[in-house]
């Protein structure tokens, strides 16, 4: 009976049933979302779209658009959502292990300065050919193609689009 009664304790007390686990924190839906910002007393409207890997594309004003990481993802959500900056960078720091507070404030204040410049953008217009290589040299998975031409005629037919007239 004492070697049952230790063997009971042993796998009560066992170091693995001891350690702390946290929470996962939700992952970010991937979708397209859509935000209407104020500037200077105009409108600016925003999509922010979200790819299955995590990345994603913001898009001011259907005019510019940059790519985002998927830490800059989540933060472009929580500053067009207008979350407490508190509770972004407790997030933050649930996520993306390892960064310091510092990094965080700076890249938050970072891309909150790029946010407001991108509604008001004055004389800066960035021009950027998005299959560009440069421009993102690592591959990703797209929940779409980053193309605005469409067949029309026979191709469409073909490609089986409907053009309702």
């Amino acid at each position: 009976m004492p070697t049952e009664l230790v063997a009971r304790t042993k796998s009560i007390f066992h170091p693995a049933r001891m350690r702390l686990q946290l929470p996962q924190p939700e992952p970010v839906t991937p979708g397209l979302y859509h935000f209407t910002r104020e500037v200077d007393g105009f409108p600016s409207r925003f999509h922010l779209r979200i790819d299955p890997d995590g990345h994603g594309l913001l898009i001011a004003n259907a005019s510019m658009a940059c790519r985002l990481s998927p830490s800059g993802v989540f933060m472009a959500r929580s500053l067009l959502s207008k979350e407490e900056k508190g509770w972004t960078f407790t997030q933050m720091a649930q996520r993306f292990r390892g960064v310091s507070r510092r990094q965080l404030e700076k890249d938050y204040e970072t891309l909150h300065r790029f946010i407001h410049s991108l509604a008001a953008p004055g004389d800066n217009y960035p021009i950027t050919n998005l299959d560009d290589p440069w421009a993102m040299p690592h591959a990703r998975q797209l929940s779409a193609p980053l193309r605005a031409d469409m067949p029309v005629g026979k191709d469409a037919e073909e490609a089986g689009i409907q053009i309702l007239h």
